[in-house]
């Protein structure tokens, strides 16, 4: 959360010239309320349920970059999902900077709602499985698509896109 996910993702999907999909995005046009509203009036339970819903929808699209929430991975449910799917990227920023673009956007409860203690909480658990994502890219400091074409260079080295 707050790592610049959706706008790399979507520089990334420019460069790669693919369609862009986002499961918060997904999340808000099929209930009508944005993800931090959605959370706070429905619950945590049921967002994760209507990630599920969008992510079963992307599959059956063509390939894309997609953007997914920070809690999707940690599922181990999902991952096996995502490894059969594509390519996985930790877009990996400090949690110090992670806050601020959190508090200066809003929307976002898990965050926003949190000390810093117990967002560097929240993080240092979910972090062991984003570090099980195919690629790790460090994004610190970087705007959006600056940190798309770090992934995209990542991508390329590393084989899983042509030079």
């Amino acid at each position: 959360m707050g790592a610049g996910k959706t706008s790399a993702a979507r520089e990334l999907a420019r460069l790669l010239r693919l369609p862009f999909r986002d499961t918060d995005e997904e999340v808000r046009r099929a209930s009508g309320l944005a993800a931090g509203e959605f959370i706070l009036r429905r619950g945590l339970g049921a967002f994760r349920k209507a990630e599920d819903d969008a992510l079963r929808g992307f599959t059956a699209g063509p390939a894309a970059v997609v953007a997914l929430g920070g809690g999707i991975y940690p599922s181990g449910r999902r991952r096996a999902f995502f490894r059969r799917a594509g390519v996985t990227v930790w877009l990996r920023r400090p949690l110090a900077e992670m806050l601020r673009l959190a508090r200066r956007e809003g929307g976002r409860p898990l965050l926003t709602r949190k000390t810093a203690e117990a967002a560097a909480r929240l993080f240092a658990r979910r972090e062991k499985y984003y570090r099980l994502c195919d690629l790790e890219v460090t994004a610190a400091g970087l705007a959006p698509g600056e940190a798309a074409a770090k992934i995209r260079r990542s991508l390329e080295k590393s084989g899983f896109i042509p030079s």
